[in-house]
């Protein structure tokens, strides 16, 4: 069932979560998908290779496969997860892969797809607040139904009761992630009936610096004008001080440096050292 502003104003008062909270949620989750990524790979390797022509030696093997179980597993259980749960502590409500059900008028959909082709074919500049004042504008009295799958989604029942959709994606999406995001967020914010307050595409982290100006990754670009403060993307510092509240990108920097320090006598030993 959606969640609704009416519904979440009959919800209890939620306090601002504290940073003793936030610690605990970060580090439960982090160690969490470590046991997982860990234990699923040690399964991994125990099963022979039947490849003849894998050269490699064991333990590199072994090391391949722990970084492809850790890749493949961080965007769900280790990045949405914790998004949900900061979100869930922090105001009162989040969930992970949430579907929103609603309808858009054909001129606004005819609309928006214009602005995905133009962007995709004619390597128009992002302007967002452009984009969806004219997507907006779009009237029809037919409707059709459209269904989104978001990464996150939290509501704000500590203080406006705002409902925020959130993409997650790594800070080096490809050109389909970015497309298929931006595409989503207009969706969401077309809907006759509004059923989403805010709407974000967000990178977990900026691996160029500590601002956007810094952000160099070419396919996210194309579809946002991050560096310029597109208000539909969230990066970084951010993204974690926004769900989880203020300084909680930097309790993530300091846990993700202990959770690594608690496994990696064990990783080594496992997987790398013969």
């Amino acid at each position: 069932m959606q969640e609704t502003q009416k519904s979440t104003k009959k919800k209890r008062q939620i306090v601002a979560v504290s940073k003793k909270s936030r610690s605990a949620i970060i580090r439960k989750t982090m160690t969490d998908f470590m046991e997982h990524a860990t234990k699923k790979a040690i399964k991994s390797t125990e099963k022979k290779s039947k490849n003849p022509f894998n050269l490699l030696p064991n333990n590199i093997c072994k090391v391949c496969k722990l970084e492809r179980t850790y890749s493949t597993s961080s965007g769900t259980i280790l990045i949405q997860k914790l998004a949900a749960e900061l979100a869930e502590a922090n105001f009162g409500y989040g969930r992970t892969n949430y579907t929103i059900d609603g309808r858009i008028n054909i001129e606004r959909m005819r609309r928006l797809n214009n602005i995905i082709n133009s962007l995709e074919s004619t390597g128009a500049r992002p302007n967002f607040e452009e984009e969806i004042a004219y997507i907006l504008a779009g009237k029809s009295r037919r409707t059709i139904r459209v269904v989104v799958n978001v990464d996150v989604y939290a509501v704000n029942r500590r203080e406006n009761h705002s409902r925020i959709a959130i993409e997650c994606k790594s800070p080096l999406a490809n050109n389909d992630q970015a497309r298929t995001a931006k595409e989503r967020i207009f969706k969401l914010y077309s809907m006759e009936d509004s059923l989403v307050d805010e709407a974000y595409f967000a990178l977990n982290y900026n691996p160029y610096g500590n601002d956007r100006s810094s952000y160099s990754w070419s396919p996210p670009n194309r579809w946002f004008n991050i560096k310029k403060g597109d208000p539909s993307v969230l990066i970084g510092t951010e993204l974690w001080d926004k769900i989880g509240g203020p300084g909680t990108y930097k309790l993530i920097e300091k846990i993700s440096e202990e959770v690594k320090n608690t496994y990696a006598d064990a990783i080594n030993k496992k997987f790398v050292l013969f």
